[in-house]
């Protein structure tokens, strides 16, 4: 029986041998054509740092749609942010960063521009927390920032309240000069709010003609909280000329440092003292 080998040996081997593949990574960064062409072919915003910690490279062509703000880029290391011209811009970024240890750069940088995704994400918050008639938290809105505002309260150990105010004798305006008259009371009722309480209080309409304030960090007595705004609003009243059958009622729920009460608690209390405060007055 032959010799294989022998055999192979005369004729000849003829296996192909592959060829030793490079390192992509050192490839990639090693500054031949093959690199500025690959970063160029890159949808994103790109840059390698060396050993030193200096950025060695990058994709100044950075794909973005060159909408504009007055500010800084948000994500993006300053210096990439200069040398690629989007320092006088507000973009948004989703960055990835990659150590490369066996690469002549020791770090690599990826910036996806997602400026139009953030801004539609934050349209969609807008709509879900925000009241489109008065520009208020909508019920949701106050809720959940109410509620963290709350909870900070406690960890502080400072006094709040909330406050809940509503229309008496809206539904009467509505039916007897129509809806544009009520919704602009209603307008009208959120820029007083806000001229009343402070920038840190939370707003919010929670209903058709109901609007509830939390304000954490009370001091003094907080009766003069609802006191302040009731009597804003019957001047606003009086000097607007609103309807007769319009008046405000107004209840006041309090939260000692130290107590444990929720959200939830404080609204229920706060909506019974004003049905109290509705009650005394006698129907309009």
């Amino acid at each position: 029986m032959p010799d294989r080998r022998k055999e192979q040996h005369k004729q000849g081997d003829t296996r192909v041998t592959r060829p030793v593949v490079p390192d992509l990574s050192q490839l990639a960064f090693s500054g031949t054509v093959f690199c500025r062409q690959f970063w160029q072919a890159l949808p994103v915003l790109a840059w390698t740092r060396d050993e030193t910690g200096r950025v060695s490279h990058l994709d100044t062509s950075s794909h973005h749609d060159g909408a504009t703000d007055d500010a800084a880029p948000r994500a993006v290391p300053p210096e990439v942010a200069a040398r690629s011209g989007l320092d006088a811009e507000r973009r948004s970024f989703l960055v990835l960063r990659v150590q490369v240890p066996d690469a002549t750069a020791r770090d690599v940088g990826v910036a996806l521009d997602i400026t139009h995704h953030q801004a539609r994400l934050d349209e969609l918050l807008h709509l879900a927390v925000e009241d489109e008639l008065t520009g208020l938290y909508n019920r949701r809105g106050f809720t959940l920032f109410a509620d963290h505002e709350l909870r900070a309260a406690r960890r502080r150990q400072t006094h709040s309240a909330v406050i809940f105010v509503d229309f008496d004798g809206l539904k009467d305006v509505n039916d007897r000069y129509g809806h544009d008259r009520g919704d602009a009371l209603l307008v009208q009722t959120a820029k007083l709010l806000h001229e009343v309480f402070r920038d840190c209080d939370v707003i919010g309409r929670i209903g058709g003609d109901e609007f509830a304030v939390f304000a954490p960090d009370v001091r003094g007595d907080p009766e003069q909280l609802r006191a302040r705004l009731l009597g804003r609003l019957a001047q606003w009243c009086e000097e607007a000329g609103t309807p007769s059958g319009l008046r405000v009622s107004a209840g006041l729920a309090y939260s000692h440092a130290g107590q444990s009460k929720t959200l939830a608690q404080l609204l229920a209390e706060a909506d019974l003292a004003m049905y109290a405060d509705k009650a005394g007055k006698g129907r309009p």
